[in-house]
């Protein structure tokens, strides 16, 4: 993929360059490779970037912030966001599990509790006996 990255991002002369012929040869050179490359990129807008590694049929994974995610084409079309109303009322997407069963997405079948709403129970599971969660409430260390 070394001739194709030169070529799609006006690197030609790299591949006359004798020094980078073999993949060692551009590893012992990377951190001039890399600044070269960065400097370069830097210069291009994100999706002309992107759109110059697709019709290459380079591989790369673009960084994107979390809230980015919600648009992102990909997550939507696979199905990688799922809907719920939030205890408030409010509806909300939040991403899936990244994994299939049998081609589907396993389905939510809970909401998010309110705040609190299930400490009780979990303090219980561990062991911790009424008095001292209701101790913890007026110290208001825990809520309900």
């Amino acid at each position: 993929q070394w001739p194709i990255f030169c070529k799609t991002f006006g690197f030609a002369t790299w591949l006359n360059d004798k020094t980078l012929k073999e993949n060692n040869d551009r590893v012992a050179r990377r951190d001039e490779i890399i600044t070269i490359v960065r400097r370069t990129f830097a210069e291009l807008e994100k999706n002309k970037l992107i759109a110059a590694l697709e019709e290459a049929g380079l591989p790369y994974a673009p960084i994107t912030r979390p809230e980015d995610l919600f648009d992102d084409p990909h997550l939507v079309q696979s199905g990688g966001l799922i809907g719920l109303t939030l205890p408030n009322g409010a509806d909300a997407r939040l991403p899936a599990l990244p994994i299939e069963f049998d081609g589907e997405r396993p389905a939510r079948d809970i909401s998010p509790p309110l705040a609190g709403a299930d400490t009780r129970g979990i303090l219980e599971s561990h062991g911790i006996d009424d008095q001292e969660i209701e101790q913890m409430i007026s110290e208001t260390i825990i809520g309900t």
